[in-house]
């Protein structure tokens, strides 16, 4: 076997990342956090791409299913929240970054 190449790992990942998305959506049901938590995954990937306006919107559905499933106040909805700070600040988007904050 030869090596892999890094572009290649990263079309695995993403791969495997929208399998986990789809398995989740159709075995358990769209909405539930084990959806929210494959997508806040491939958001993160995104995001190291400096593909920050897919990884945005990944971010703000994430942040949506934990928020309904499993509360306001739950460890995971402040991982997404400092997720989508991460994004806002590297894109410079201080207005909505405040917006955000103002919720807290």
């Amino acid at each position: 076997m030869g090596i892999v190449s890094k572009k290649h790992l990263t079309v695995i990942a993403f791969f495997l990342t929208n399998c986990a998305i789809t398995f989740a959506q159709n075995n358990i049901g769209p909405g539930h956090p084990d959806e929210a938590a494959s997508l806040n995954n491939l958001a993160v990937k995104y995001y190291f791409q400096g593909k920050y306006s897919q990884a945005e919107i990944l971010y703000n559905r994430a942040l949506e299913i934990f928020e309904e499933s499993l509360g306001y106040n739950h460890p995971y909805v402040a991982t997404s929240l400092n997720n989508m700070g991460l994004l806002l600040v590297s894109r410079e988007n201080m207005l909505k970054l405040n917006l955000y904050c103002k919720e807290l």
